[in-house]
């Protein structure tokens, strides 16, 4: 009885060994992952190295690239790392993005969850701000539209909430009226 009952155990051991590598080989597990943003749910994961070396072609056709990438520590909230992109060879910002990061173990940086991308569509970002009310962490964006039409300048601002749970809400928004470089 003990050899027959081994013998079936060994059978299902190896069954579930077979259907193991069959799992991890469909779906990625213990396989470096293409370099490309990878979904989990509704969420897109990076690598610090993607972040760095992601670039587009604008409407326009001029290559937008990294211009800057910023971590932000809390003590009650996880790191935010807030990435600036720019036509290549101007300083005005183009695009934002907001990740939060995750430290892994037996990884040196850490994995980043995409919370929010925002595109300057018809103009540029002038600035971003993080401020620290009491316990609340808050982002600024300032934004400029350029109405080439109308001949106009116009800002507008926006807020972000980055909750303790490490997620953005989207805060107040306003128009400013005409554009005044911020200091």
């Amino acid at each position: 009885m003990g050899k027959v009952m081994y013998m079936q155990t060994e059978k299902f051991l190896r069954s579930m060994v077979y259907l193991c590598g069959i799992c991890i080989l469909a779906t990625g597990c213990c396989i470096k992952a293409p370099s490309r943003p990878r979904p989990i749910g509704n969420q897109l994961w990076f690598e610090k190295n993607e972040i760095a070396s992601r670039s587009w072609r604008h409407e326009g056709g001029q290559q937008i690239s990294l211009l800057k990438l910023e971590y932000l520590s809390f003590s009650n909230r996880p790191t935010l790392a807030i990435a600036t992109y720019a036509i290549t060879g101007d300083p005005r910002i183009r695009c934002i993005d907001f990740y939060r990061c995750v430290p892994m173990r037996d990884v040196v940086s850490p994995i980043m969850e995409l919370l929010a991308h925002d595109v300057a569509s018809d103009g540029w970002f002038d600035s971003f701000h993080v401020r620290t009310p009491g316990d609340a962490v808050v982002v600024d964006v300032l934004g400029i539209n350029d109405n080439k039409e109308a001949g106009s300048i116009s800002s507008y601002q926006y807020s972000y909430g980055y909750e303790k749970g490490g997620k953005l809400s989207p805060g107040i928004s306003l128009i400013t009226g005409p554009w005044r470089k911020s200091q």
